[in-house]
């Protein structure tokens, strides 16, 4: 029984220039969608 190696061949879409470049866009602009939104949440209730 052996152990197998991990995967490190995935088919990740990632930019390859610009701002995002190494990052994928989906992952990083929704992140910011959900981080501004959570602040602007936390600024408009502060209660």
């Amino acid at each position: 029984m052996s152990i197998q190696p991990p995967l490190t061949d995935l088919p990740i879409r990632t930019a390859d220039h610009g701002f995002y470049k190494g990052f994928t866009k989906d992952v990083t602009i929704t992140a910011k969608l959900l981080v501004g939104g959570l602040i602007i949440w936390a600024v408009a209730f502060p209660g």
